[in-house]
C-alpha cells in the first residue's frame, strides 16, 4: 500500500483499489506543512474579515461583500461548468484498480499546479477523476517525481497530456 501526498490529502494505491483521501482540514493542514508564511496569510485574512464584519466597519465592509459575491460567482461557475461540460469527471473517493484504463498527467505551469487524471470505466461509461498535486514551490521535490513511478510500478499505463494532445 502506497500513501502519496497530494494537494488536499492523500491517494492511497492498494492491490483492489485507489483511494483519494482529501478535506479542507487535510489541505490546511498540508499547506501548513508546506508553507507557514501562506498559512499565516490566510489566517490573517480570516481574522480580518471576521473583525470586519463583527465590527461592521464601514472601510472593510465593501470588500467583504465584493469577496463574497466573487467567491459565489467563482464556485457558481465552477459547478455549472463541471455539471454541464465535463460530465465525466467525478468526484469519487475509491476507485477499483480493475477499472482504471490509464493515468494521464500534467505538468505544472507557472501558476498551475501539477495534476493527474485516474481514467477508468464504471458502469458501460469512461470517468476520470482529476487529483491536483502540491504546486512545485511548495512541495520540497516536484511531486511527479514521486508519484508516477508509483503508478508504473503498479502496472497503471501512464500518459503525457501535452504528447496525447499531440503538442
Amino acid at each position: 500500500m502506497e500513501r502519496l501526498p497530494v494537494a488536499g490529502g492523500h491517494l492511497v494505491i492498494t492491490d483492489e483499489s485507489i483511494h483519494i483521501d482529501k478535506s479542507f482540514r487535510k489541505a490546511v493542514k498540508r499547506c501548513y506543512q508546506q508553507s507557514k508564511i501562506i498559512t499565516g496569510a490566510w489566517i490573517v485574512a480570516v481574522v480580518i474579515g471576521g473583525l470586519g464584519v463583527i465590527l461592521n466597519d464601514p472601510i472593510i465592509r465593501p470588500g467583504i461583500v465584493l469577496g463574497a459575491v466573487g467567491l459565489a460567482l467563482w464556485f457558481g461557475i465552477g459547478f455549472v461548468i463541471n455539471n454541464v461540460f465535463r460530465p465525466h469527471i467525478t468526484t469519487e473517493k475509491t476507485i477499483p484498480r480493475e477499472s482504471v484504463e490509464m493515468v494521464v498527467y500534467q505538468k505544472s505551469g507557472r501558476i498551475r499546479r501539477p495534476t493527474l487524471a485516474i481514467a477508468y470505466e464504471k458502469g458501460g461509461e469512461r470517468k476520470a477523476r482529476n487529483v491536483s498535486l502540491s504546486a512545485p514551490w511548495l512541495a520540497d521535490e516536484e511531486p511527479l517525481k514521486r508519484i508516477l513511478p508509483v503508478f508504473r510500478d503498479a502496472g497503471i499505463e501512464i500518459n503525457s497530456a501535452t504528447e496525447m494532445d499531440g503538442s
